[in-house]
């Protein structure tokens, strides 16, 4: 009983004389390159076995063809504003998903297009430069948690290098951003802790609030912050924080907000009122959890989501759960010695508080794993009815902070417990070599993503060649494609499709596309009902002239009635021409142009691409003026002009934007404005605030 305690509580322990801040990096950095690389071995393993390994599922359907637009347009020294190749115009850099106000994916475009001689590895250089920094940033937590170097090292490895950072960020690249920023932020929680904190501890935080939020997904931001407060709330409950330690926080917040807001109100305006989808709540199953303890093949646990996946993504995704078994298996033997030291100790409500004091890591961790389990574990059921949170799904999110602070409180009583070993360093080389030779087990298993594709990115040019694309490209009279096809498919030759947002990596216009907010935006969800209502007249308003068929579609095996109804209309309508072996494009008549004269849709207006909007040509139809039709959504960001003059604009019945030309005017601007101006005002007001609460407390009147 007496161990167990040297192990749970920090009073009771001997510590180092040495204080680890004081340490020599010397000392200490042949360990860090130890489990520097072993990483670089794992990642090189990775891209080995599966070239582009960070570009699956979304990272392929839905990111990298609008990331590589919007890094072109930077490079051109302009932000992505908006898009007219899907979703009949829709937001980009505001949606804030891209990653388009956030510098190191401009960063890793210019590496992998200037250096490596090819942009489609810009997420795959995202990923890669993310992984080395958050090792590092995770290394030095762990360190400054007073952890023996190479268990750092391997702790930091658990976490960047687990089921959940790999198969996660191949999926979703903007999981892979938070690998640096979370641990940063909880370095700045252990700072406050150990020292007292001032101006630069206020930048610090500030900074890692802000920047985090433009990594590209706000969720995994809220969760931070959420994390971030409770941990002081914890601490200072505890006694190991003072009252004005965590006032700290308060104008380090309001800097990381005033970072954020330029974004964070764009953003705002385009996904309040968006519905979520009510059915990706699914937690971790119980089988998760043991396979969090043991490897695969030893143990096999379900995804969240059963439906997602191929088949072979569904009988290979049990490595998601992992992070290393060690620092996991401390966790659990943490948990299971407070619960027999309350059941057979005296003082219980002492225990108790000593354990929470002592151990806010095990606290957060705990909480995070009770929260991914969903519904099972019930504070996801709770958290659920909060504003904001009320929005979020996926709980299984949250495995990302478990295995953070699973490793940091694992590792702190591994650290405890090796301070009274006779042999402290033989066995934290064992531990550590452990860790590192099973994390390197497991990552010859993460193969899987929540969806593999069977196209790859080195063969889109390839593909844009043999399926012509040109002749949907911006040349003559431009027109839009539909497609009706598969949501996802294993076959190679998918992008054949033009589903999802492959129309914007070859400059096709597409009526619809990937973007969840966009899809379900009151906009495009009233555009997609008259499609299915009126077929014929919607698609001659929106301009459809070609419709790509799945195979499958046609011969009725799809479970989509709307769309199997639809796509046999559209069948009887046009001439039809097999493309591929999958796929059958049709060709529909009487489509209306882009860009047009209100009344006279047989004459296209030219156009063209702006990085925010168009520029249209009327010099020599329009020389008496009139109403001309802009065959793209209206948005209340939207503003057509001619000059610096403002022209009156509406939606038409169909959506469209119709604006008003007065007569010899030659060009007019078609502007998609989102309200950066409104979040830079509020990200002044942010700084004003954090400035005056950091005098205030310098002069104790807060």
């Amino acid at each position: 009983m007496a161990w167990i305690e040297r192990c749970l509580f920090e009073e009771n322990i001997s510590h180092s004389e040495e204080n680890p801040s004081k340490q020599s990096f010397l000392k200490r950095q042949k360990w860090v390159m130890v489990g520097f690389a072993m990483l670089i071995f794992g990642i090189s393993f990775l891209e080995y076995r599966q070239p582009y390994y960070f570009v699956q599922d979304d990272n392929f359907a839905q990111f990298l063809s609008v990331v590589l637009e919007g890094c072109r347009a930077f490079m051109k020294g302009a932000i992505l504003d908006w898009s007219p190749y899907q979703f009949l115009g829709f937001p980009v850099a505001s949606t804030g998903e891209y990653a388009l106000t956030y510098p190191p994916t401009y960063f890793s475009f210019i590496i992998a297009r200037y250096l490596l001689g090819n942009e489609l590895l810009t997420l795959d250089v995202f990923c890669i430069l993310h992984l080395v920094a958050g090792y590092f940033a995770a290394y030095w937590l762990l360190w400054r948690n007073k952890l023996h170097p190479f268990l750092a090292a391997a702790g930091s490895l658990s976490f960047i290098l687990s089921g959940y950072t790999l198969i996660a960020g191949r999926s979703w690249f903007p999981m892979i951003a938070s690998v640096v920023w979370i641990p940063l932020l909880f370095l700045s929680v252990t700072v406050l802790k150990q020292g007292n904190p001032g101006w630069k501890w206020i930048i610090g935080t500030g900074s890692m609030v802000g920047i985090f939020f433009h990594a590209g997904h706000a969720q995994m931001w809220m969760y931070a912050i959420m994390f971030f407060l409770f941990s002081l709330t914890v601490l200072f409950c505890s006694g190991q924080l003072s009252f004005r330690k965590v006032l700290y926080a308060i104008p380090a917040l309001l800097f990381g907000l005033a970072i954020a807001m330029p974004l964070l109100i764009p953003q705002w305006s385009i996904v309040r009122g968006i519905p979520r989808d009510p059915f990706l709540v699914s937690g971790i199953p119980y089988k998760g959890i043991g396979a969090m303890l043991l490897p695969f093949p030893f143990i096999r646990a379900p995804f969240p989501e059963t439906s997602w996946g191929t088949v072979y993504d569904q009988g290979h995704l049990t490595p998601f759960y992992y992070s290393g078994t060690i620092f996991f298996a401390v966790f659990l033997g943490a948990i299971l010695a407070i619960s027999i030291l309350l059941l057979f100790g005296k003082n219980k409500r002492l225990l108790l508080k000593r354990f929470i004091a002592d151990n806010i890591w095990i606290i957060l961790a705990l909480l995070a794993l009770v929260l991914a389990m969903g519904h099972r574990g019930l504070l996801w059921t709770i958290q659920a009815q909060l504003p904001i949170f009320n929005k979020f799904r996926m709980p299984f999110k949250f495995l990302h902070y478990f295995n953070l602070f699973a490793v940091m409180g694992g590792g702190v009583i591994i650290e405890r417990c090796l301070r009274t070993a006779r042999k402290k360093e033989l066995w934290a080389l064992f531990l550590g070599t452990a860790v590192c030779s099973l994390m390197l087990y497991h990552v010859s298993l993460s193969s899987a993503s929540f969806y593999s594709y069977g196209d790859r990115p080195s063969r889109l040019q390839s593909y844009k060649d043999r399926f012509n694309i040109s002749d949907f490209s911006d040349r003559g009279n431009i027109r839009r494609v539909l497609s009706l096809t598969s949501d996802r498919s294993p076959k190679s030759g998918y992008v054949f499709s033009l589903n999802h947002n492959f129309p914007t990596f070859f400059h096709v216009h597409a009526f619809g596309g990937y973007d969840y907010f966009i899809d379900k935006s009151p906009y495009f969800s009233k555009a997609k009902e008259n499609l299915f209502s009126r077929p014929s007249e919607a698609a001659i308003a929106y301009g459809i002239r070609w419709v790509v068929i799945d195979r499958d579609i046609e011969e009725k095996k799809m479970a989509d009635a709307r769309s199997l109804g639809l796509a046999s209309f559209l069948l009887a309508q046009g001439v039809k021409r097999r493309v591929t072996p999958d796929y059958v494009l049709v060709r529909l008549n009487n489509a209306h142009p882009l860009v047009f004269v209100e009344g006279h849709p047989r004459g296209a207006l030219p156009f063209s691409v702006k990085n925010n909007g168009l520029d249209i040509d009327t010099s020599r139809i329009l020389i008496a003026g009139g109403r001309i039709v802009i065959n793209m959504l209206w948005r209340p960001e939207i503003m057509v002009m001619h000059g610096k003059e403002k022209l009156k604009c509406e939606a038409d019945l169909w959506g469209r934007v119709v604006a008003e030309v007065p007569a010899q005017v030659k060009i007019v601007s078609f502007r998609y404005l989102p309200p950066w101006k409104a979040g830079f005002a509020g990200g002044i007001l942010c700084l004003a605030g954090a400035i005056a609460a950091y005098f205030l407390l310098r002069m104790r009147i807060l």
